[in-house]
């Protein structure tokens, strides 16, 4: 994704210039840039050209108190003229999106300060801690005009015979290869393998490349019953495979890689490993760490003389193909953390164990491993969203 830019629309008496820090420090790392005065208004500038930029960014990050909405409706100081910009554009658009409402404080009553042009719209809740950390991920979402819900797709209702479908299916297996990439760690031999699923033979066997993660999620409980969880990816190097087997078919199992027996995990929840961090009033926070591996493969193979290449990101749940731009976050994400590596376990002990004592450890050191749960500059792309999302919330360990 392209990075974005806000304007943030608000008045100082509303907020502190800690409260604007702290979350134009979060956009930010959700690859969003700000202008906001406090940044980007200096001594000697117009301040009517300043305001006037609301016209040229992606959205505008309206913050909504007591006094914003009073020197709104009277078009008073420099909220008044941004309300002049604004206002004009909502009026004549009943369906824009790029003005984003934000309380960030209310009446005793318990009723936002909407000005009058912002009355029927809809708005999303600031106006406390646990409100901004629900909240602040839709928020994110509506300025890359990326939705949590996707409209599912419509099918044309026309209907097909059982023979037509069956017919189209093994056509499809026929003339097609279908890579992917299968687990099976719930055995005493653990193992992974490349496999063709469909009845096409390609020219040769591919020769394919592996990275190789334990995933581990950071759980942050809320008092309302809200969750939220930040991935992490424990890197596993590819020297840890003790066998890799090449069955000479292009069809079915292609390689197979043989893991150690510390990879061994039975399939279900009572495997995923959980420590809860720090608890009070307001939320939880628990470790855990999943007994699987996400797996990473960049695929190259050749089909009736033309050359084709597959990026595979494998889960027990699924395999999905990612594009190039992904794949190079992933790699960015690698180099950034390959120092939280988990080594292979001298004894027959669980390797997931052990990736779970690394992560907590790397929680507890808090900013010196910001990049290792995603805290960069700019982010990962999002990347370690998507994954996360085929992760959650279906539990691939879940029969």
């Amino acid at each position: 994704m392209e990075n974005k830019t806000v304007f943030i629309s608000y008045c100082h008496k509303d907020v502190t210039k800690d409260w604007i820090v702290k979350l134009a420090t979060k956009l930010g790392e959700h690859g969003i840039n700000c202008i906001v005065d406090i940044y980007d208004l200096h001594l000697g500038q117009d301040l009517n050209y300043f305001m006037e930029q609301i016209k040229n960014v992606d959205k505008v990050l309206i913050l909504l108190g007591k006094n914003y909405q009073e020197k709104a409706n009277d078009r008073k100081g420099g909220v008044g003229t941004e309300t002049q910009i604004i206002s004009n554009e909502v009026y004549n658009d009943v369906e824009q999106t790029k003005f984003i409402p934000i309380v960030i404080s209310k009446n005793e009553e318990g009723n936002a300060y909407l000005p009058y042009y912002l009355e029927t719209r809809l708005y999303t809740d600031f106006s406390d801690n646990i409100l901004f950390a629900k909240n602040f991920e839709e928020v994110v979402r509506q300025i890359f005009d990326f939705p949590k819900n996707e409209r599912p797709p419509v099918i044309n209702a026309v209907k097909k015979t059982d023979d037509e479908n069956k017919d189209q299916k093994e056509e499809r297996y026929k003339n097609k290869p279908n890579i992917n990439i299968i687990q099976n760690l719930w055995s005493k031999s653990p193992y992974y393998a490349l496999v063709n699923d469909s009845e096409t033979i390609l020219d040769f066997i591919p020769n394919p490349s592996y990275f190789m993660f334990i995933p581990s999620k950071v759980y942050f409980h809320f008092e309302n019953g809200e969750c939220r969880s930040i991935l992490t990816l424990s890197p596993i190097s590819y020297n840890v495979i003790e066998e890799q087997i090449v069955t000479g078919s292009t069809k079915n199992v292609i390689v197979k890689s043989n893991l150690p027996s510390n990879f061994a995990a039975k399939k279900g929840e009572r495997d995923i490993i959980s420590n809860v961090l720090s608890q009070d009033k307001d939320f939880q926070v628990s470790v855990s760490t999943y007994p699987f591996l996400v797996i990473i493969s960049e695929v190259e193979y050749s089909y009736h003389n033309n050359i084709y290449k597959d990026i595979l990101l494998s889960t027990p749940l699924q395999t999905v193909k990612i594009n190039e731009k992904m794949f190079g976050h992933i790699k960015e994400y690698l180099l950034d953390n390959y120092k939280h590596e988990v080594y292979l376990p001298v004894d027959s002990s669980s390797i997931y164990e052990k990736a779970q004592e690394q992560v907590i450890s790397a929680f507890k050191e808090g900013a010196v491993n910001q990049t290792f749960f995603g805290g960069k500059e700019g982010g990962y792309g999002f990347v370690l969203k998507e994954i996360n999302r085929l992760i959650t919330p279906i539990d691939p360990m879940k029969s």
